[in-house]
């Protein structure tokens, strides 16, 4: 994802979920029916991954920690 499309999600999507573990800072969007998983390294300010996710990823993975919406 280039950082025009990351700059949108930020903007335009929905946050889902965020949470800060150690130095990594993990965030869930929902942007135009698409689930965004998206980690950043806090000390080195790195972007670590960006991937797109589908539903039973996120509930897998999120769902007892987030009122999850549906696209």
């Amino acid at each position: 994802m280039d950082n025009e499309n990351l700059h949108r999600v930020f903007h335009e999507g929905e946050e889902l979920f965020a949470r800060l573990r150690g130095d990594i800072l993990f965030k869930l969007y929902l942007y135009q029916q698409e689930y965004v998983e998206y980690e950043y390294h806090v000390k080195d300010n790195k972007i670590l991954n960006v991937k797109t996710c589908d539903i039973e990823y996120v509930l897998n993975k999120y769902g007892d920690q987030i009122n999850l919406k549906l696209p």
